[in-house]
């Protein structure tokens, strides 16, 4: 997905790139938990944002 499509569904890649240092830790500690395995527990967190970044015309900013 280019910089310009995500720009034109409301998050710019620098919104992501903030959304993802906030809380992606915490993601990945909460997948760990659930996944016991590090790899697992990443490749949760990663389907996670690109599901974000896929559906971002839906996302509301509050």
């Amino acid at each position: 997905m280019s910089k310009l499509t995500t720009m034109r569904q409301g998050l710019s890649p620098t919104e992501i790139q903030d959304l993802y240092d906030r809380y992606a830790p915490g993601m990945y500690r909460r997948a760990f938990a659930l996944l016991q395995r590090e790899a697992d527990a990443w490749d949760a967190v990663q389907e996670a944002y690109i599901r974000l970044i896929q559906s971002a015309a839906d996302f509301r900013r509050e």
